[in-house]
């Protein structure tokens, strides 16, 4: 009688690699892009012994869960550089080139 296919994913795929899957998308999760081994795919298969279609799977759920968190929020500026900015007043080398434009003179 022929062996009947594995109950799941279409793949076979079993606990175990996806197991091997979170550690993989936790990994790409946790290292900043820029720190990650080039080419990707493959170091991912060879590190975590993933297939090709699971390294993509771990890539896609990390985007999402850092798509996820939230931004960071800037730095807060002291209130004296909110107060220049808040300020029209012109610096002396605009106000001469508007003078030299609106024909003034200097």
């Amino acid at each position: 009688m022929a062996e009947e296919p594995p109950v799941g994913s279409t793949t076979g795929s079993s606990h175990e690699h996806s197991a091997a899957v979170d550690e993989a998308t936790r990994y790409l999760t946790s290292v900043p892009p820029r720190e990650r081994p080039k080419p990707l795919v493959p170091a991912m298969r060879e590190m975590f012994g993933l297939t090709t279609v699971e390294v993509c799977q771990a890539i896609q759920e990390s985007r999402l869960i850092r798509a996820r968190e939230p931004l960071p929020l800037p730095a807060r500026r002291a209130d004296t550089d909110h107060q220049k900015k808040r300020s029209p007043a012109l610096s002396s080398k605009s106000s001469i080139a508007f003078q030299w434009i609106l024909g003034q003179g200097c």
